[in-house]
């Protein structure tokens, strides 16, 4: 078994862990191949379409004034022992704000929240001012929330990733998710066998 030191996890780790455990699961303990489902790849496409609108608008949506955006950002943090790829940043002299960018018409989500906040974390430190809001915009109907990034989501963050490093570590397959909705359009269905 490997300690929990050597789990070095993603972003996306926190995310899949907090929507379902087994998905983490499945990528770490029993490994599988992943299948790419349409909703993957057209949520890709959107993406990369809104990356090319992003540079014409102004910042007025997510209420700043001004701010240089990076696209597709690589971050990391060795104190976490987290990376992860947010899909933008946008970055002032006195703040760092991740966006995250959502193919979906969902209402906003809890681990929607998480991955936000994990991003805003390791910006953080990547860019030295402080990540105290970060934003999610679905991309269905441009609705964009602002997300605070501080507090108790980092507390979150950090209780996630101790949570999803114990379960690896343990090599527990965790029980499915207490809302079978989930169930429906999940990649690792035919994995399971109890769903």
């Amino acid at each position: 078994m490997m300690s929990m030191e050597d789990v070095p996890l993603t972003v996306t780790d926190i995310r899949q862990f907090d929507y379902c455990p087994r998905v983490v699961y499945y990528t770490y303990v029993q490994p599988v191949e992943r299948p790419v489902t349409y909703k993957m790849e057209h949520g890709l496409a959107a993406e990369e379409k809104v990356a090319a609108l992003e540079t014409r608008r102004t910042l007025q949506r997510y209420g700043l004034e001004e701010g240089q955006r990076l696209f597709d950002c690589r971050l990391q943090s060795g104190e976490l022992a987290l990376s992860g790829r947010a899909d933008m940043l946008i970055l002032t002299d006195r703040v760092v704000c991740p966006v995250e960018f959502k193919f979906t018409d969902d209402e906003l989500t809890h681990n929607h929240r998480l991955q936000v906040t994990a991003y805003a974390m390791m910006a953080e430190d990547t860019y030295q001012v402080p990540a105290v809001f970060g934003f999610i915009c679905r991309l269905t109907d441009s609705e964009t929330w602002r997300v605070e990034t501080t507090g108790t989501w980092r507390d979150q963050v950090r209780a996630t990733l101790e949570t999803t490093r114990e379960m690896i570590s343990a090599e527990r397959f965790p029980p499915p998710p207490e809302q079978r909705g989930k169930c429906t359009d999940c990649e690792f269905r035919l994995f399971c066998g109890d769903v």
